[in-house]
């Protein structure tokens, strides 16, 4: 097992050094390890700054150096899908060997920072969501999609609303070969009950039962936010609940692994 969606303390939320990361990763077999931080937006400001990202980038470097017959270590973000950002975003990418999108906004707009995706609790809401989810993919800036269910987090109940939405996410995904991620990270928060009974917000089995019906690639994220976490119990269930699914599962990125970045 690989992973690829990996935080550490640059991100004001998590905790642990790359260096700690890929000894774990190297403890528990991993072959690939991917780093994900939050990317750097002045708008954000619990998250890490440009020159943050810049040692970010380097603290890599040094362990790729350190590490590279035994592990393959990327540099990659997960960011938000900004359209007045968009020559910033491949700025950042092109420095980068990979770019996830995580929706943690249900809409990018002006006030982005009033339209938090864990306080989505109206139909409304869902709706931009997955337009904006959707406007997302059809870029194809992003090499996955992280935790594309989490708009369920604090939602009642799997409605009509929901369920629509997930077949617009799925049918532009499998339109543009876009690979859709299975986030452990909502395993960790535990069971929620819900109107419609008790289930993980994300990864949602009402979400991916949807899935099933089209043709998409998905991806195993651990989400971790502190080393112990990385290939834990719920990273392991994740692995085991994407298996079940009978989709095609993808381990590793289709990275050309001659032509990675190195910061200058």
């Amino acid at each position: 097992m690989n992973n690829y969606h990996t935080h550490k303390f640059y991100c004001g939320h998590a905790g642990g050094t790359v260096k700690e990361y890929v000894e774990t990763a190297i403890k528990n077999g991993m072959k690939i390890l991917g780093f994900s931080e939050h990317a750097p937006f002045k708008i954000f400001g619990d998250r890490m700054s440009y020159e943050d990202f810049l040692q970010y980038l380097k603290d890599i470097e040094e362990c790729q150096k350190e590490y590279s017959s035994r592990i393959t270590i990327l540099k990659g973000l997960e960011i938000e899908y900004i359209e007045d950002q968009l020559d910033y975003i491949k700025e950042l990418k092109s420095k980068l060997d990979y770019l996830c999108f995580g929706a943690h906004f249900y809409n990018d707009g002006p006030d982005i920072l009033n339209k938090s995706t864990y306080e989505i609790t109206s139909k409304k809401q869902i709706k931009e969501y997955g337009k904006y989810v959707v406007r997302a993919i059809k870029s194809g800036l992003f090499d996955f999609i992280a935790h594309p269910d989490l708009y369920l987090i604090n939602y009642p109940k799997f409605d009509r609303t929901c369920k629509k939405v997930a077949h617009q996410i799925f049918k532009v995904a499998e339109k543009y070969d876009a690979i859709l991620e299975i986030n452990a990270n909502g395993i960790r928060r535990g069971l929620v009950t819900k109107k419609d009974g008790t289930y993980y917000s994300y990864p949602c089995y009402k979400f991916w039962e949807i899935g099933k019906k089209y043709k998409v690639k998905v991806i195993v994220g651990s989400d971790s936010h502190n080393p112990k976490n990385l290939c834990d119990e719920a990273f392991l269930k994740a692995n085991e609940y994407a298996r079940s699914l009978g989709l095609e599962i993808v381990d590793s990125l289709s990275i050309n692994m001659s032509k990675t970045k190195n910061y200058k």
